[in-house]
């Protein structure tokens, strides 16, 4: 594949993680950038649309109980690692 030629090829220039870090990134955009040349879509400034502010309304009602529902499960673990530190923290998470 182009990820690993690009790898191996960088390899050659610079012995590095760069050259595993430049491979993986090639293999992820390279596919990306010929789909989009090959499809006929291309981006356009937003057009108004009827009935789309109920579907925004919904997405965000969704979107701000997801950020709550994340940040109240997690909250536990912030203010245990941030006063009673990692090591105590790693202790409770595997409990």
């Amino acid at each position: 594949s182009a990820g690993l030629a690009v790898s191996i090829a960088w390899t050659f220039i610079d012995r590095s993680y760069w050259a595993l870090f430049a491979g993986t990134l090639t293999a992820a955009v390279l596919p990306t950038l010929c789909y989009w040349a090959n499809s006929r879509w291309r981006p356009s400034l937003p057009r108004k649309v009827n009935g789309i502010s109920e579907l925004i309304n919904f997405g965000a009602g969704i979107t701000g109980f997801n950020f709550a529902n994340f940040f109240a499960r997690n909250l536990d673990n912030v203010l245990i690692g941030k006063y009673w530190g990692e090591a105590q923290l790693g202790l409770y998470d595997r409990a």
